[in-house]
């Protein structure tokens, strides 16, 4: 057995940032140290370890398979003492300085962003916010383990056991149109569509979880006249435009007011799908975590409620934990 007493545990902080950002500079960086400290630090724990850890990659350095074995145990008990001491010391939104880091899947970041932004200014005036898109969906749970993304929102329910979820909100198509559209100025019947021409989105979303829009609505509206890469487009395309746009009432509570659209219900029953708020199972108790999910959750109620009433399913009212 190893004497603890004879190394340095400061050395596994070290480990633990430089195994996370793979780049010695960049976890100087998050340590508050120089990079020979840190380069430092990780020649004493090689001479502990007897291994190089990490060797010299093409954007900084990659683990060695003892690096692998290692790095989840140290994580989890560096992980075990900061939720001790947070526990003991208490959470004080009011005086936080915390960087709270979230990913998005598609578009989650400007339909949810700015109002989390709005009640974490109110709650922690001092905090920063950090908003990340879901890249590789494949990767999510192991950056929630470490620690390197707080909370996520996606579309799909987690495969992985580690993973936590809650439904966030439940969205269909809607039907936009600008103010002063020559032709639809109440909900259209779907005679209607079929005679306008419209702007749809088809870029697909990397999980493969959110429902394809497009072939579910294309047989039912007129000719699509211009096809843009995001939904996030569609608003800005109507608002200067005659053309109908179909997007999630998400993206409709967000974009619809600033762009002075009208949000109609669309006439025939339509795919639905949900958002889901996602966390690593370790965090489950963590009063910081257990506080934001609980400002995502209330985020996400805000922008539901932005709709016009009888447009949007209810936002869950389950609290996150």
């Amino acid at each position: 057995m190893v004497n603890l007493r004879a190394i340095d545990l400061n050395l596994l902080t070290v480990f633990e940032a430089v195994y996370e950002e793979r780049n010695q500079a960049r976890a100087a960086e998050r340590l508050a140290l120089t990079q020979p400290a840190v380069s430092n630090a990780m020649g004493r724990l090689r001479h502990v370890v007897r291994d190089p850890l990490f060797v010299p990659g093409s954007r900084g350095v990659a683990p060695t398979p003892a690096a692998d074995r290692l790095y989840p145990r140290v994580h989890a008990a560096l992980e075990g003492v900061r939720a001790g001491l947070a526990a003991e010391r208490g959470f004080d939104p009011r005086t936080t300085r915390q960087t709270f880091t979230v990913a998005a899947g598609y578009g989650g970041g400007a339909v949810i962003g700015p109002a989390l932004y709005a009640w974490l200014a109110a709650e922690a005036p001092h905090a920063r916010l950090v908003i990340r898109s879901i890249d590789d969906p494949a990767l999510l749970g192991r950056r929630l383990f470490e620690g390197r993304l707080d909370a996520a929102w996606d579309y799909a329910d987690p495969d992985d056991p580690d993973l936590r979820s809650t439904e966030l909100m439940r969205l269909e198509p809607v039907v936009i149109v600008r103010r002063g559209h020559p032709r639809i100025r109440r909900a259209p019947t779907l005679a209607q569509l079929k005679r306008e021409r419209s702007v749809m989105h088809v870029e697909a979303h990397p999980a493969g979880s959110l429902p394809d829009l497009d072939e579910s609505l294309a047989p039912l509206v007129g000719d699509v006249a211009i096809e843009v890469p995001t939904a996030l487009a569609i608003p800005v395309v109507v608002a200067t435009t005659d053309l109908v746009g179909y997007v999630g009432t998400s993206v409709a509570a967000v974009l619809a007011r600033p762009f002075d659209l009208r949000v109609y219900p669309f006439p025939v029953s339509t795919p639905r799908y949900t958002t889901r708020l996602l966390w690593h199972v370790a965090r489950d108790a963590d009063p910081a975590q257990r506080w934001l999910r609980g400002g995502i959750v209330e985020a996400a109620r805000r922008v539901t409620a932005a709709l016009p009433a009888g447009i949007a399913p209810a936002a869950s009212r389950r609290r996150a934990r």
